[in-house]
Parts: structure tokens; sequence; C-alpha cells
């Protein structure tokens, strides 16, 4: 069976409870754990971890993890895209790729003993136009409560990409979920009914350089649409604003040693979401889980590589703190 083949090859998703995860620049993601890293000199890893990434097939396989019906979707090609459509079935994560025309991107991280880590990021893998158009029908023919659209338009998007698979997904009623970032946030912020992003995105955004929870109540000020704007802030947590409460809610992670944070923000967005698609009205239990799978992820190399019972057990240590906006 041709892996690429539009829509033969999805599980069904019921409607109204499962994510559709579009990733927007697919990548084969690679995490190296060396004893030292040094420029110029040659590292033999002790330990590799090769995943299907870019954001939103990160996103896919956390919820997946957690339980969360899910169909991956998105523009790969050559050898790697093969590669990844396998490796997303073998995780038991339903795809709905498209074929594109150049081998998609590798991104490599390198984790050394001393806790440093080095990431090496090819730019994201050009498309064209009638392959966008693509992923686009893509979106429009598979029924999901929700759509996670996750990483950075790539070159050869045609104008208002995003916004194009915004559009797709509300004719068939799904909420949106939106993690990007420049011009394709700034075009889109006010589309999606769930806005995550972290620091340095949102303070991009606004053009303001101010604290994690200022920057979510400016988000979410200046927006007519989103219902919950999340501003990740690291190891510190991340700060939550709801559209129509006077105040901002504070979840903080259980202090970890959190090594590995590559995927952390995505694992966070599938923990997110898999509240929201059984309990839309959940928000701090969302944002819980969300932290909980977010630090789940930083302790184990490779991105959204989780222990779904760490989550649990973390989940129960996570802070919860409302503030005045």
């Amino acid at each position: 069976m041709d892996v690429f083949a539009l829509f033969g090859h999805l599980l069904p998703v019921e409607h109204n409870t499962g994510v559709l995860c579009v990733a927007l620049s697919p990548s084969v993601d690679v995490t190296y754990l060396v004893d030292g890293f040094a420029v110029g000199g040659t590292s033999r890893p002790h330990t590799v971890v090769r995943v299907p990434g870019g954001k939103g097939f990160n996103v896919a396989r956390a919820a997946r993890a957690l339980g969360t019906p899910v169909v991956a979707a998105g523009i790969v090609g050559g050898h790697a895209g093969r590669w990844i459509a396998a490796r997303l079935e073998a995780d038991a994560v339903p795809v709905a790729l498209v074929d594109g025309s150049v081998e998609t991107r590798t991104c490599v991280s390198v984790g050394a003993a001393d806790g440093s880590l080095t990431e090496v990021y090819e730019h994201a893998t050009p498309v064209t136009p009638g392959e966008w158009a693509q992923l686009v029908e893509v979106v429009r023919r598979t029924p999901a409560g929700w759509v996670a659209l996750s990483g950075s338009a790539p070159a050869g998007a045609p104008a208002g990409a995003v916004a194009a698979l915004i559009d797709a997904a509300r004719e068939h009623g799904a909420r949106i979920a939106l993690d990007t970032h420049g011009p394709a946030l700034a075009a889109t912020v006010d589309l999606a009914d769930v806005v995550k992003v972290n620091a340095a995105e949102a303070a991009e955004l606004l053009g303001v350089d101010a604290p994690a929870a200022e920057l979510a109540a400016g988000v979410l000020a200046t927006t007519s649409r989103p219902a919950v704007v999340v501003v990740t802030a690291g190891g510190d947590g991340a700060v939550a604003a709801v559209r129509h409460s006077p105040e901002l809610t504070w979840v903080r992670p259980p202090a970890l040693a959190a090594r590995y944070p590559v995927g952390s923000g995505d694992s966070f967005l599938a923990g997110l979401l898999s509240v929201l698609t059984v309990a839309p009205d959940a928000v701090p239990d969302a944002l819980r889980r969300a932290v909980a799978a977010g630090s789940a992820n930083a302790l184990e190399p490779g991105a959204a590589c989780f222990d779904p019972l760490a989550v649990t057990e973390l989940a129960g240590r996570v802070e919860i703190s409302p503030s005045a906006r």
C-alpha cells in the first residue's frame, strides 16, 4: 500500500474527540548522547534516539501515548518521508501524509555528560503550492474535534498558508490549537481557540520584552477569538490567560533534573489537548496534565518520548496558583 495515499490509510477517529495533528515543518529528529562534545573533534554517541519529528508529529506521538485518538498529517518526502510514515504507524499513530518532492529534513540534538545541549536544525523542508493545497484538502476531509497546527510555515507555502488550513478545519467544526511563531503567528493568532507559545514567541508577537504573565495577558488582550492563551516559560512552568476570567493561572512543575527539553513544548500541547478533547472547560486540569507531560518529556532523551505513568505521577505534584492580571 502507498503510505502517501491520501485518506486511504486513516484509522477511524471519533468526531469531536480526536485531534488532527498537522506538522507544518516535519523532520527526522535525532538525539545523540555523548560523554564529551567539542567543536572540531570527533564524538561517538553511546545512545541514539531517532523519531518522526517536527512539532506536529511530536504532538501526535505524545497525545497518542496519553490515550488520545489522533491522526498525523503533513508533507513528507523521499526516503526520510517513508521512514517517518512507517515509524508513525509502528507507534499506532494513523497518518494522512502528502508526498513531497523534497527529502524531509533532519534535526539533530547532541546532549553531553555535562548537561549541555547542542542543536543543529535544518531549515524547514520547502514545499510547492500544489503540495500545500493537498495538505489543505487533507485537513478539510479529516473530521476531528481539534486540529493542532504546530511548527513554522515552510518556504514555498503560499500566502495565507496556515490560515487556509484553519479555514479547512472550520468546515467540519473543529477547534484550533495553534503553536507557531513569527509572521504565521501574527496572521493567525486571532483565528485560533487555543494559542500555545513560548515567552520568546509571545514577546516577538507583541514587540515587548516582559515576564510570561504579562505576555499571556497581552496576547489575549490584543485578540478577539482565543479562549485560552498559554505562554510557556521552561522550567518555571507556564501561565495561562483565559478569556472572561479576571485571573491568570500559573502552573509550575515539581523540581526535576530535567536534561532533555527538546519536545517538551510539544508534549505540553499534547497534554493540554488530551484533557480538552473530552472536557473543553476543564482548563486547570488540562494545564496540570500539560505541565506534567512537558516535565516527563524532559526526563527522557528524544522528543515526545516519555513514560505515560510518569505523567500521572508528576501531575499530582504540579502547583497551580491564580494571580490577578
